[in-house]
């Protein structure tokens, strides 16, 4: 190829150092483009060397030409990687701003959607060519669209970061907006929260009934914060047990309420709990505001809060409880007493009975035992062993009728 076509001089073109690049068509320059515009560029500049220009000078023109061809062909390799690598950064940034879970926006001032990603589609279920250019509050529920129109606006007057919650069809949504670049395009997300805003709802219901059993509870319930031993909340129960109000017992440790006689037994009980997760007190005394002592049984238990402990101390009034039992323990006494006394008149009628009932009952506990009943089995088996010959004993018919 000849480059000075003046003093007959030609000089071999370098073969260029960019063949082995990576050829993309949609990226490449053209190359003869190029060539063209250089040559008309070189004409204009007056470069051309004059023919009187000695051998020695043209000698080192023509060596610092290809020298010079070559560091250009060399930056043109690192300018073609570069661009390379900024396309294969752009396309993976592309890809993440459309697979991405949140729906990214740019608007108008009027809310024009000018911009958007794909989420955008799987969120409100209408395809993104559809919305570009609509108005993104045509869209917004009419209850909402005030919070929303104020978002915007004020993200346009401040330039600070606003969000807001709305609805858009059937879908919970949080938005969140923020002004860059210049104050004609508001950047925008938009998630959906329809599952969040249901789990909140369905918690908050759970919430209401666990309260409503809190507060409905026949026994007092209190709750204590786990590392002062102080009384954080209690049902209404409590003041109908002890006569004692909210406001007066909150707040304070459990053994300064004023209605625990035992005031080291409350302490105790606290202390416990800071190494086991559950006691239980039987017949414990309590006296009211009014003066009256009270048995309840007292059982507290260790619960989470999240990762935080708290106490749970149930107060179950057994007054009630003690007379039935007392009362129960008063007919099986009796009960026994009658039977062992049927039993004796069965021996005196017929002296060869004689201890013969006792020694079958104490064989049928034993193989009671044995079968490992319970201790209510064993004690109804033994009674009925003892009872066993009691047809032996006629009660005259005139004593059955008397009236």
């Amino acid at each position: 190829m000849t480059l000075f076509p003046m003093q007959g001089v030609k000089v071999q073109q370098t073969p260029p150092m960019c063949s082995t690049m990576k050829k993309n068509k949609s990226n490449t320059l053209d190359r003869h483009e190029l060539r063209l515009k250089a040559e008309e560029r070189f004409k204009i500049s007056g470069l051309i060397p004059e023919s009187t220009t000695s051998p020695a000078e043209m000698q080192r023109i023509l060596y610092e030409l290809p020298v010079q061809q070559i560091e250009l062909e060399l930056q043109y390799e690192q300018l073609q990687h570069a661009y390379d690598q900024i396309q294969q950064q752009q396309q993976r940034f592309t890809n993440l701003y459309n697979l991405a879970p949140v729906a990214y926006l740019r608007l108008a001032p009027d809310s024009t959607i000018i911009e958007a990603n794909k989420t955008i589609e799987s969120i409100l279920s209408v395809k993104r060519s559809d919305l570009i250019g609509a108005r993104l509050g045509g869209l917004i529920a009419q209850k909402d669209l005030p919070a929303f129109n104020d978002m915007i606006d004020t993200a346009f007057q401040t330039g600070a970061k606003e969000h807001c919650e709305i609805t858009i069809g059937n879908i919970f949504c949080r938005l969140d907006a923020l002004i860059i670049d210049n104050a004609e395009e508001c950047c925008l997300t938009i998630i959906d929260i329809s599952d969040t805003r249901r789990a909140k709802e369905a918690l908050k219901h759970k919430e209401a009934q666990y309260r409503s059993l809190f507060e409905a509870s026949q026994e007092g319930i209190l709750i204590l914060d786990y590392k002062s031993g102080k009384i954080v909340d209690a049902n209404p129960y409590i003041s109908h047990l002890t006569g004692f109000s909210f406001n007066e017992i909150v707040g304070k440790e459990l053994w300064k309420t004023g209605f625990f006689l035992d005031k080291a037994l409350a302490q105790t009980a606290y202390l416990e709990l800071q190494s086991k997760s559950y006691n239980c007190y039987s017949n414990v005394i309590l006296q009211e505001k009014s003066g009256r002592a009270i048995a309840v049984e007292f059982i507290s238990y260790v619960f989470y809060v999240g990762d935080e402990k708290a106490i749970q101390c149930n107060i179950r009034d057994i007054i009630d409880h003690n007379r039935l039992r007392d009362y129960e323990n008063t007919i099986s006494k009796s009960h026994k007493e009658t039977i062992h006394a049927l039993s004796s008149m069965v021996e005196v009628r017929d002296s060869y009975t004689t201890d013969h009932q006792k020694r079958v009952a104490e064989l049928s506990v034993a193989i009671a035992k044995e079968l490992k009943r319970s201790p209510i089995e064993i004690e109804g088996l033994q009674l009925s062993s003892i009872l066993h010959d009691i047809g032996k004993f006629n009660i005259p018919a005139k004593i059955l009728v008397k009236s």
